[in-house]
């Protein structure tokens, strides 16, 4: 069951448009800042049970991505106009004295590839990438006709995860999925930019240390494509999770938090 936190708000204005940005914070009170975003479909409470296990050492902010805690009109698909939108809510965290510049960052899927392009705008001191990429695979998950849909394809990617984690813990997420999803309409626009987003040329750009985590039973983030972003970017560490799906930041959030608190 989700523990919820009470949730702040920035406002952001990005070509004319006001994007209201929410986010959850642990532990004000440490030095060391970092940001754990959620990936497609999801909202910030689908990294709470992550977020948790770093609150002892940083001052942890869990945002919701524009759009997916309920103001699906702010919702964006293209993955451009999404880094911008991201990269002016950090500058808005540094000028409101929330965070210190330069913050960790740990993005998940969507969120990983969100990180990674952040990676290149100077705003992150490091970057954490679980199951990211920066170029999806065109056409794997098919677009979502309604919200029932939606649920029963994240239930399928749940099951299928439920081969590298505990059975109990993953009905668990089942049956909290009401709470960290967004509408079908909000996860489609995820899903378009999944598909379209491309960085790979913008990689050679990354001048922060680079932490890629990879569940070895992830069908969406293989290894070989892990091994094309080690050895495109400087400074990489490769964290492999054995028994690992694509959902292991959620279905087994100890295990990720414990490899990346040995080398952070």
């Amino acid at each position: 069951m989700i523990n919820y936190v009470e949730r702040q708000m920035i406002k952001v204005n990005v070509q004319g448009k006001d994007y209201d940005m929410t986010y959850m914070e642990l532990n004000q009170s440490s030095k060391k800042d970092l940001i754990v975003s959620h990936g497609s479909f999801y909202n910030a409470n689908g990294m709470l049970d992550l977020a948790k296990y770093f609150k002892e050492d940083y001052h942890v902010i869990v945002p919701d991505l524009p759009g997916h805690y309920n103001k699906p009109d702010q919702a964006v698909d293209n993955f451009d106009l999404f880094v911008e939108i991201y990269k002016t809510f950090i500058e808005a965290l540094v000028s409101n004295g929330v965070i210190k510049e330069k913050p960790y960052m740990a993005g998940w899927s969507l969120g990983g590839s969100l990180t990674l392009a952040l990676a290149t705008k100077g705003v992150l001191g490091k970057a954490i990438i679980l199951d990211g990429d920066s170029k999806w695979t065109e056409g794997t998950i098919p677009p979502f006709d309604n919200d029932d849909a939606l649920y029963q394809g994240v239930y399928n990617l749940l099951e299928a995860a439920s081969v590298g984690a505990d059975p109990e813990y993953t009905k668990v997420l089942q049956n909290d999925m009401p709470e960290y999803l967004v509408d079908y309409q909000t996860a489609n626009k995820d899903l378009t930019m999944d598909y379209a987003l491309d960085i790979r040329e913008e990689l050679k750009k990354i001048d922060v240390p680079v932490i890629l985590v990879l569940g070895t039973l992830d069908f969406l983030t293989v290894i070989s494509k892990q091994q094309e972003l080690e050895a495109a970017i400087k400074d990489t560490t490769l964290i492999v999770i054995e028994g690992g799906t694509h959902m292991v930041c959620a279905d087994r959030p100890e295990v990720v938090a414990k490899e990346l608190l040995n080398v952070l």
